[in-house]
């Protein structure tokens, strides 16, 4: 029986630590996919290392570190012209298990209204990531605590990108990653995209792989300014939200960012009223294919 078509994409930068795991785990699966990496400018040997292990590989070499939504992109772009029927989006620092696609696509198959669907991400040693359990489906709490059997699927708002199983029809219907994003936002970004066009977004709780991260450190006042920003602009290029709504969040953003630098939160509150036209752009082209052209 043949299987679906698939294509790994990873993005990689300095990913040597992890290389080895990463690669090896596509590789010993019962569906052994075709991988596709951008390498984001990494100094510490991935490319050649790569080169030398796994030959098999499609690489493309950015001569500058373009971000991970642009990165993704050039994959995302491969796969449409290619045709697979799939694509998976893997962290360099995360790897899957045997038997991980084949039981995703089965899952996929059984439930074509899922767009997106991500295993259960856990940390190494084998701990369920801290940022996906603020997102666990409480109908998957409520089955635990009762006992009921854990079903295949669950829908979830936020799964990280770290492991993205994407359909063929999902990705012919939302496209790429929105250039709006420069670092951080541009999944929650894609995930509003795919709910606006109809896809659910699953999670798979019976299938574990791994994300080989630690728990965050606190946060900066510094990377806490930055996400603030980030988190404007995502609210401002979802499609779901009302446009009335749109203008609304730089004044947001001076609220939530001027508790930690008032001046700053001034200045980058004027700017944004400039920006507000690119990201309004953004918005309206993602509701539909984008990016990727």
């Amino acid at each position: 029986m043949k299987h679906p078509s698939l294509l790994v994409i990873i993005v990689t930068y300095n990913a040597m630590k992890w290389t080895e795991k990463c690669f090896s785990s596509l590789y010993e699966s019962t569906i052994v996919p075709d991988v596709f990496v951008v390498d984001n400018g990494s100094t510490d040997g991935t490319q050649a290392y790569v080169a030398q292990h796994f030959p098999q590989v499609i690489f493309k070499q950015s001569p500058t570190n373009c971000g991970f939504g642009r990165a993704n992109n050039v994959g995302l772009q491969y796969a449409v012209e290619h045709d697979y029927d799939y694509v998976y989006l893997l962290n360099q620092d995360a790897w899957v298990a045997p038997k991980t696609f084949e039981e995703l696509i089965a899952i996929s198959e059984r439930h074509s209204e899922y767009g997106i669907i991500s295993p259960l991400q856990c940390n190494n040693p084998k701990r369920v990531d801290r940022s996906l359990l603020d997102y666990i489906p409480k109908s998957l709490v409520s089955d635990l605590l009762v006992g009921n059997e854990v079903g295949d699927i669950y829908e979830i708002s936020r799964p990280m990108a770290a492991h993205w199983l994407i359909t063929r029809k999902a990705l012919l219907a939302i496209g790429g990653f929105s250039p709006a994003f420069k670092h951080y936002g541009e999944d929650d970004n894609y995930m509003n995209r795919a709910t606006f066009l109809g896809f659910k977004i699953g999670l798979a709780p019976k299938l574990t792989v791994i994300h080989d991260r630690g728990e965050r450190p606190t946060l900066s006042k510094e990377k806490l300014f930055y996400f603030k920003e980030v988190m404007a602009i995502t609210m401002i290029c979802d499609p779901n939200l009302p446009a009335r709504l749109v203008f609304t969040y730089p004044f947001s953003y001076f609220l939530a960012a001027r508790r930690l630098f008032f001046f700053r939160a001034i200045l980058r509150t004027i700017r944004f009223w400039f920006e507000v036209p690119y990201f309004i752009k953004c918005r309206n082209q993602s509701k539909s294919f984008a990016f990727l052209n």
